[in-house]
Formats: C-alpha cells, sequence, structure tokens
C-alpha cells in the first residue's frame, strides 16, 4: 500500500507531499507500476518547483520507499502557478487511486 499525503494552504496552494509504502509488485517483475507511477508524480512536481526562479524546497528521500518534499518559499506573484502544479498532482493521485483503490490511500489536508 502506498500512503500519499498532500497539504494545501486555505487559499488552495500546494504546501507539500509525501509518499510513503510500496504496492504490489508486478508478477514476475521486481517492480511495481503503481510506485512508480506515483514516484514519478512527486519527482516531477518537486523538480517543476524547484527549478521555478524564487521557490524554495525541502525534500526527503531517507530510505526506500519515502518521498517527500515542502514548499519553504515562493513568490506571492506565482501563486496562480503553484496552485496549477498543486491541481495537476492532486489530479494525477486521484486517477491513481481510482485505477489501483486497493493499492492506494490518499489523504488530503487543508491547513
Amino acid at each position: 500500500m502506498i500512503w500519499i499525503s498532500l497539504g494545501f494552504s486555505a487559499e488552495g496552494l500546494l504546501e507539500g507531499c509525501r509518499l510513503r509504502g510500496h504496492a504490489v509488485r508486478e508478477a514476475g517483475t521486481p517492480y511495481s507500476l503503481i510506485c512508480a507511477a506515483a514516484s514519478v508524480l512527486v519527482r516531477t512536481a518537486a523538480r517543476t518547483l524547484g527549478a521555478r526562479p524564487g521557490f524554495i524546497l525541502v525534500g526527503e528521500a531517507a530510505e526506500p520507499g519515502l518521498l517527500a518534499f515542502t514548499v519553504q518559499k515562493f513568490p506571492p506573484a506565482d501563486k496562480d502557478w503553484l496552485r496549477g502544479v498543486g491541481d495537476t498532482l492532486k489530479m494525477g493521485f486521484e486517477d491513481l487511486l481510482k485505477e489501483s483503490p486497493g493499492q492506494v490511500k490518499l489523504e488530503i489536508d487543508k491547513c
């Protein structure tokens, strides 16, 4: 099971993401497509945010099965852009949940 936690501000701005655990591996392989998809979503969001001027992120990948980041700072003029990245990440995880409900647990927090 993969536990995904997304944090959003009261304004709907992405504050952070935490991914923990592993999904069921595909038969005959050491891989899980669900794990790979979730990892790519988190990494892509983090890299997209981190590449934007003025954004400061803190990330964590201390052990296998753990991937997380928090948005520490961003330019106020980029609020709508940050909202778009968060909405895209949320939709990607909601799609994973629909397609593999027994392997994904999604928690969305409004702070």
